[in-house]
């Protein structure tokens, strides 16, 4: 009888393992996430650690936007780090309590005066816009002069050789991109405040998934506990997005 309660628990323990796992897909975009920056950037080390508070292991695998997209609608995993909450996307995924926003905002270069206080007083400058990247409605609406260009660290390239006079850019992108490839930009460039939009970031649970509901009331606890002890500050200020 003992041998045969032995046997029970042995075999029911990867079993209760596996209901406290939790797998999920990311995709590169520092200084967020990123598979190469400290503990995979700043929302995957919360998402970790929030997880390990209410017991789970989280398994995070880096694939193309595109993916991870796909693979969430599709069930194949149980979320995605990080997407923007949608009407659209409610129909594949629900979404986490929120966690660090982008702000999309302008970047400008320190030796000019510009100021704005809606966007019809940009309409004299050219800005820079990322080909391919979703913009803020109402920056869409103004008809703004804009160039186009490849990628984020190339907008503020050309903005630092007077290509134009703006950039259209996400802060937190802006500032690591400076921080850690262009410092020499650091003495040139700067954040115009107010940002044009804040869209906070979720982690997004696919509804696909048996037990989502479960997880994400979890998550969130997690995310609270993270909250309450001070350890969310910490991490926050370690990854520098303290102001």
């Amino acid at each position: 009888m003992l041998c045969c309660l032995h046997l029970l628990i042995t075999f029911a323990m990867p079993a209760m393992s596996e209901e406290r796992s939790v797998t999920l897909e990311s995709s590169e975009y520092p200084p967020f996430y990123g598979k190469e920056l400290l503990n995979q950037g700043v929302i995957t080390e919360i998402v970790v650690k929030a997880f390990k508070k209410v017991e789970y292991k989280a398994d995070v695998q880096f694939r193309p936007f595109a993916r991870a997209l796909s693979d969430g609608k599709d069930g194949k995993i149980d979320g995605v780090i990080a997407l923007w909450h949608t009407h659209e996307r409610e129909q594949w995924f629900a979404f986490s309590d929120p966690l660090p926003a982008n702000q999309i905002g302008f970047y400008k270069r320190k030796d000019k005066t510009i100021r704005y206080k809606t966007l019809s007083d940009l309409a004299p400058y050219r800005i820079g816009v990322v080909t391919g990247y979703a913009v803020p409605p109402r920056f869409k609406e103004a008809n703004l002069k804009t160039e186009d260009v490849s990628e984020d660290y190339k907008n503020l390239l050309k903005l630092q050789g007077n290509r134009f006079e703006l950039t259209l850019i996400d802060k937190w992108v802006a500032q690591y991109l400076i921080r850690n490839r262009y410092p020499h930009l650091e003495q040139e460039l700067e954040w115009m405040e107010p940002p044009l939009e804040i869209k906070p970031q979720y982690l997004a649970f696919s509804i696909k998934s048996q037990g989502y509901k479960q997880r994400l009331n979890d998550f969130n606890e997690g995310l609270q506990q993270l909250k309450k002890t001070g350890e969310l500050e910490a991490i926050l200020t370690k990854h520098g997005f303290s102001e």
